[in-house]
């Protein structure tokens, strides 16, 4: 394999890599082997086949875009055909990001010659260390994404805010912290409010209670109302919560819910 070739592959490495933090993901799909083994951080996310990864890609919700650097890619191994890389980088949330992150990744990749051009064939990134949450809430142990890092003040970067008040069927008195609802349900005349670890009846429909909840909850259903901190990964039709909680996402809806959980991910410019 020339040194040119190992080059080029060497530089494709860094271009899928920022662009992936970028969430751009138009530009590298063409650099998709049709066979494509593609290994995310997360165990559940190892597709083949070069549709398979562009669906699953472009059906993502973006997290916070990041910006690559320390970059440390080498050669493994080089044949004909074959060129093996392996390295690790650093990512970081970009300046204007709701959240401030920084991860370091280890990456190895495999790209193989076709038709005098250079295709992944080959994809693996992960965590160079073991995820630690600076804040264990209970459901977190099951969260299989590690996407959520939660700073002591607030949740998601929404601070703190005043209680919300509701009353239960038999007139109790409920308070809550909007940062410690996970969703909400219509049940009938009532409404069900998902916590952490538990749940309680509310006596008043959803409809009053999606009036006096903050802007950070979107209504993704006639019945069902998120904390937009907490939703994982939105897919056609439905959308995933921390803790493995999938609720559905209507067709009609689809592209106003995907607006509403992109909007607040985007860097402001100066």
């Amino acid at each position: 394999m020339s040194n040119m070739l190992e080059t080029k592959a060497l530089a494709l490495t860094s271009t899928v890599t920022h662009q992936l933090h970028q969430c751009n993901f138009a530009p590298i799909f063409p650099l998709f082997h049709p066979e494509i083994c593609w290994i995310g951080p997360s165990a559940q996310s190892a597709l083949t086949g070069s549709q398979n990864v562009q669906k699953a890609l472009s059906s993502f919700i973006c997290p916070p875009l990041y910006m690559v650097t320390e970059e440390h890619y080498q050669i493994l191994h080089s044949s004909v055909r074959l060129i093996f890389i392996a390295g690790h980088y650093l990512a970081s949330t970009m300046p204007g990001s709701r959240f401030n992150r920084s991860d370091t990744y280890r990456i190895s990749c495999v790209w193989i010659q076709t038709d005098k051009k250079l295709l992944l064939l080959h994809m693996h990134i992960s965590f160079s260390i073991p995820w630690q949450y600076q804040n264990v809430f209970p459901f977190l142990e099951t969260v299989r994404e590690p996407s959520l890092l939660l700073p002591s003040e607030s949740i998601g970067g929404h601070q703190s805010r005043r209680p919300l008040h509701f009353r239960g069927p038999n007139a109790q008195d409920y308070f809550f912290q909007p940062c410690d609802i996970l969703y909400v349900e219509a049940s009938n005349v009532h409404t069900l409010f998902f916590l952490h670890s538990c749940s309680y009846v509310i006596n008043a429909p959803i409809n009053r209670v999606a009036s006096v909840l903050p802007e950070h909850f979107i209504r993704i259903h006639r019945s069902f109302i998120v904390n937009q901190d907490y939703v994982l990964q939105l897919n056609r039709y439905y959308v995933e919560l921390a803790g493995g909680i999938k609720l559905p996402v209507p067709e009609k809806r689809y592209r106003d819910v995907k607006h509403k959980l992109l909007e607040p991910y985007q860097v402001q410019s100066d």
